[in-house]
């Protein structure tokens, strides 16, 4: 018991030592203004940083893959224009998803500063994380279908209730998904253009039930982020300490 507790204790200290560069950024991408209409193309942007919807500079290289699914699953048209720019071709009637990662990696904490790998061969290294960052916008369309649909991702936010349909002042139930799994007690934040300037600000925060459900309240039309984060640890402590996902959810309120 003792022992138990005193690894817990260790690895929550940990986290806190590694957590302000873990969480420092997010990956997001920036659903388009106009409503969707088969055929017309569309411009998808992806968002870096901790600030939404102000972006920073990326990487691009560190991008992907990019895709989309058109509401019954099915891959959509999705061409890259440069630079994190991409073009979306609905070919049919429904709401879309565009789905974005980062190349995953491992940051490691050392007496000289941040190195991006593992702890092997580090012998001042202070703490090491294993990072996945991933972001799914839902291109929402007013009573259609493919809102609710699965992208697959390890750690994933489904909505269960189409945004288009709601306003500011309802709530959009979401399910976190760890492995396809509901996921109980993790933390969700969530923000809006124009809520706050300054970074890793959120206008509210809560947790998933005991069946992965967690209720949005949706304040203000516009861009919307939804964001949770899962930690555990690392399979192999000799080479690192933690595991840590992030996941982003973006859409409009009408």
């Amino acid at each position: 018991m003792r022992k138990s507790l005193l690894i817990t204790i260790l690895f929550c200290g940990l986290a806190l030592v590694i957590a302000p560069a873990a969480l420092a950024h997010f990956l997001w991408l920036n659903p388009p203004a106009e409503r969707l209409q088969t055929g017309q193309p569309v411009e998808v942007t992806i968002g870096w940083g901790h600030c939404f919807p102000a972006s920073e500079e990326c990487n691009a290289a560190k991008i992907g893959p990019v895709r989309a699914l058109g509401p019954q699953g099915w891959p959509a048209k999705l061409a890259a224009k440069g630079g994190l720019a991409y073009e979306l071709t609905p070919s049919q009637k429904g709401c879309h998803l565009a789905l974005a990662a980062y190349a995953p990696g491992f940051l490691t904490k050392t007496p000289q500063g941040y190195k991006h790998q593992d702890k092997t061969g580090l012998a001042e290294a202070r703490g090491c994380f294993h990072y996945d960052l991933r972001g799914k916008a839902l291109l929402a369309v007013p009573g259609a279908k493919g809102w609710g649909q699965r992208a697959g991702d390890i750690l994933e936010l489904v909505p269960q209730a189409n945004p288009a349909d709601l306003k500011p002042g309802d709530e959009l139930p979401a399910l976190v998904l760890f492995q396809g799994q509901p996921l109980a007690g993790v933390q969700v934040q969530t923000t809006h253009a124009g809520f706050s300037d300054k970074p890793n600000q959120f206008a509210w925060q809560g947790s998933s039930d005991a069946q992965g459900l967690v209720r949005v309240p949706l304040k203000a039309s516009g861009p919307q982020l939804i964001a949770v984060t899962y930690k555990k640890p690392y399979p192999q402590p000799e080479k690192c300490d933690e595991l840590m996902y992030k996941y982003t959810l973006t859409f409009r309120l009408p």
